[in-house]
């Protein structure tokens, strides 16, 4: 499941870039340096490609494990009495939530900035 995730993000993503840089060399102007030189091509295609099996084999084989080393019944347990884990996973999990999101603000900001200097 992890890996059909994995590859359908990556193909996603090659359909964005395509259509991004579609985009770009239609509204870019006509002095713009080595417009002509950017591509998708099989380097690129290949790289995405392994980093989409990549991250489906790191994002799949880690819960896999986690799971196997997990107590169900005591698990089943606490969620009956309305526990949400542990406070050093509320911790984690705020601080991963956090980060993303932060991450994801300064995407926004990087992309803003690169689409009004072009």
């Amino acid at each position: 499941e992890s890996m059909l995730f994995g590859v359908l993000g990556g193909l996603g993503g090659v359909a964005l870039a395509y259509g991004g840089l579609r985009l770009v060399t239609a509204m870019a102007p006509a002095d713009l340096p080595r417009l002509d030189a950017v591509a998708i091509d099989g380097w690129v295609l290949g790289f995405t490609l392994a980093l989409a099996l990549l991250s489906g084999v790191l994002f799949g084989v880690f819960p896999a494990i986690r799971v196997g080393r997990l107590d169900i019944v005591g698990a089943l347990k606490e969620g009956a009495r309305g526990g949400d884990g542990a406070p050093s996973r509320q911790r984690t999990r705020h601080a991963l939530v956090v980060g993303q999101i932060a991450l994801a603000l300064v995407l926004l900001v990087a992309a803003g900035l690169m689409i009004r200097t072009v």
